[in-house]
């Protein structure tokens, strides 16, 4: 289990030139918001310029200590950075400091005075979240448009919320009645004009995470304070509305850091991981094998998990061998191709996260300004990623059958129990796949191909499935003998605990069980 930062009361989309502050209430809660961390959690903010873009921060300042209940809907003021202009955007990073020196500490040893945004703060290492001290995971907002003040200002201007800028503003505090009421009631009858000052609020944040560019896990940084390498941050979108696929899940989380934590390109890494089932899904990843390869995700949401196994992918720039392949095979480009599919409600966001990380072409994120291109080097960019509608009430799509998958990927799909006729079907439907028979002939081939070389065997292999799992509900362990009775057999891998003692993420690979 992680914990998060959000905002209970997002920053506003937009605040005149005049402002001198915006309000926000923070909250420190799980992956859903449904459950907040009452251990208290000292949060810092940094400001960052996304238009004209700006790779530096602000340096770091307290904001506040997060207790609950008193500060569950404690509106709180945050001054806005010096000496700000129209045109320009702003975007607000909140974190909680890892140590006790770090909101106070501006600069790098080589960062010649300018603090990175993509090294400290609001950004946290990807691989840590593997390690069993977790930070509590910082967040970005969407940039805050500086605006022309509309109207005369008669000596008095009105600012966000409706505070006053000018004479006879000082004093009024923000923990009153009404800024209180702003948070909950939406303006519901406290007049047109407060609604009107309030204006409309974010519905978007990014959560951003620091990969390693180096073999050896760790970060590289020149005399300049710049990280080396293309790959050094993987972002993601979520909204702030309810919707479950729009939003980060913890076992998403822990099955892309493991990903990254055993995708290392080194020469033994295929010997890292001590299961021998756990090192045949990395094999697959790894493509020790012949022909093209094909990932498959199910229930991706914001696409958090295909991204980063893509991102992993490009970063190999060898291919670790547990079993030798011909130089001719080397020098073979491969197609390797992750599909991340979901209902098609989920669809829109999931190709904008693509487009963020350069993973596949369109617009990119207002937040994209400042960002450095993730995209691979001439070994790595034939990784193709891209997001389809898979229902699993309905048939499997005939895309599915051109290209089966050698891995079928989930997390967090097992949270409504209701569903679990529909994802039992599709699961049995792809780890068994059955070739229409105006293809057989080629998708024999493509079996072969994929023939399990470490055991006798006179069928082809099937796919294997990796399931990252959370407990929510003791109801849903009956998935398992469920999958048991339709000849699928689990194997447990391993457990990734995060930030709790309780909440733990279990790493399963199931195949079809051999008759």
């Amino acid at each position: 289990m992680y914990w998060y930062i959000s905002f209970l009361r997002p920053p506003p989309v937009s605040v005149p030139s005049t402002s001198k502050e915006i309000i926000i209430t923070p909250q420190v809660a799980n992956d859903l918001r449904t459950e907040l961390r009452y251990e208290p959690t000292s949060i810092c903010y940094t400001w960052q310029r996304t238009s004209p873009p700006s790779s530096c921060t602000t340096p770091p300042q307290e904001l506040t200590t997060f207790i609950p209940p008193q500060s569950t809907y404690k509106p709180i003021a945050i001054p806005l950075p010096p000496n700000v202009q129209i045109g320009e955007s702003w975007r607000l990073g909140l974190f909680s400091p890892s140590t006790p020196s770090s909101a106070s500490t501006s600069t790098s040893s080589k960062g010649k005075g300018k603090r990175r945004a993509d090294v400290t703060g609001p950004s946290s290492g990807l691989l840590q979240l593997c390690e069993d001290s977790v930070d509590v995971l910082g967040v970005w907002s969407e940039g805050i448009q500086i605006v022309r003040p509309e109207g005369p200002s008669s000596g008095v201007i009105k600012g966000v919320n409706g505070r006053s800028h000018g004479t006879g503003t000082k004093g009024k505090g923000v923990d009153n009645g009404n800024d209180q009421s702003g948070v909950k009631g939406k303006g519901k009858g406290k007049g047109k004009e407060k609604e009107k000052d309030d204006g409309p609020k974010q519905g978007r944040i990014t959560r951003q995470f620091i990969l390693p560019s180096s073999l050896n896990g760790e970060e590289k940084a020149d005399e300049a304070g710049e990280e080396e390498g293309p790959w050094r941050m993987l972002r993601i979108i979520e909204q702030t509305s309810f919707d479950l696929d729009k939003k980060i899940w913890d076992s998403g989380l822990a099955l892309s850091a493991w990903f990254w934590k055993y995708l290392a390109p080194t020469s033994d890494a295929s010997h890292t991981h001590p299961h021998e089932i756990a090192r045949e899904v990395l094999d697959i990843l790894r493509h020790t094998g012949e022909g093209d390869l094909d990932v498959l995700e199910i229930g991706s949401g914001t696409g958090l998990v295909s991204i980063a196994l893509a991102l992993a992918l490009q970063r190999q720039h060898t291919v670790p061998l547990s079993t030798p392949v011909p130089e001719k095979d080397r020098k073979q480009k491969r197609r390797r191709r992750i599909v991340a599919t979901d209902l098609d409600t989920a669809i829109p966001l999931m190709d904008e996260n693509l487009s963020y990380n350069s993973l596949n072409p369109g617009p990119t994120s207002q937040l994209d300004n400042s960002s450095t291109a993730n995209g691979g080097d001439e070994s790595g960019n034939d990784v193709q990623v891209e997001a389809k509608v898979l229902d699993w009430d309905q048939p499997l799509p005939e895309w599915v059958s051109s290209s089966w998958p050698q891995l079928v990927v989930a997390a967090d799909v097992t949270y409504n129990t209701s569903a679990f006729p529909s994802l039992l079907r599709t699961l049995t439907s792809l780890l068994s796949p059955r070739p229409p028979p105006s293809t057989r002939a080629e998708q024999n081939v493509k079996l072969q191909e994929n023939m399990d070389l470490d055991r006798p065997s006179t069928t082809p292999k099937s796919p294997l499935l990796i399931l990252a799992y959370k407990q929510r509900d003791p109801a849903e362990r009956e998935l398992w003998g469920m999958l048991s009775s339709n000849g699928i057999e689990m194997t447990m891998i391993d457990k990734i605990q995060g930030a709790t003692d309780e909440g733990e993420t279990e790493l399963w690979v199931g195949q079809m069980k051999v008759a």
